[in-house]
């Protein structure tokens, strides 16, 4: 989809919420402190067409030539796709409620992307799971990866096969490149990141400017 002028996107939420940085640190701090749990990465396809609720607002599109429809047709669009100002805010709404709802996680008081379960946990997991669009970062024991995977292929959301952190694999995460160490330790790495760090001038910088830069440091 192709929204370019979409001027009735100011009436919607557009920005989905994403992980804070502390809260990506705890959950590697936790993956290393408490024994059993392991750092695991989950990477679901074609995120926003997975989206289970609907659009609130009347949104028509142009078909493609390639459906061969009638001159002056128009397609109204019911459910979220790529390209629509509000599809991450409804593709959140959608996988947050998978993780609150059917992995029974809480949500942290500071950050909605931050979720963990229950300390009286019949099931005995153990999880810390912190949430960024279409990737999932999250350090838990067996029980719960098996519990996870579960319950994703009931959901039908089509995903990449989990990737755990070993030694041997790192991990790509937010922005940042997740390395374990022989001696179990975790680093992160966002060599790439800090070469897209540039000077600006603080005269003639826009505020966009600004905040890219302040962004990316």
């Amino acid at each position: 989809i192709q929204a370019y002028n979409d001027n009735d996107k100011n009436t919607v939420l557009t920005q989905s919420p994403t992980i804070q940085r502390v809260s990506q640190r705890l959950i590697l701090c936790l993956a290393v402190s408490i024994q059993g749990l392991n750092i695991y990465l989950r990477d679901i396809s074609q995120a926003y067409t997975q989206s289970h609720t609907f659009l609130v607002r009347d949104f028509y599109v142009r078909p493609p030539q390639e459906l061969n429809l009638p001159p002056g047709v128009l397609l109204k669009v019911l459910r979220p796709l790529y390209g629509i100002p509000e599809a991450g805010t409804h593709w959140f709404r959608t996988y947050h409620s998978h993780h609150t709802e059917k992995l029974k996680l809480q949500q942290a008081s500071y950050d909605p992307c931050l979720l963990f379960t229950a300390k009286s946990d019949k099931d005995q997991t153990q999880a810390i799971v912190g949430l960024q669009t279409d990737d999932t970062l999250f350090a838990g024991n067996t029980v719960f990866k098996d519990k996870e995977q579960e319950e994703l292929e009931k959901a039908q959301f089509p995903a990449k096969p989990l990737q755990k952190l070993t030694t041997s694999s790192p991990l790509e995460f937010n922005g940042a490149t997740l390395t374990k160490t022989s001696t179990g330790s975790i680093t992160i790495s966002q060599s790439w990141q800090v070469k897209k760090i540039t000077l600006i001038d603080t005269d003639n910088a826009t505020r966009e400017q600004y905040i890219t830069q302040r962004a990316r440091a």
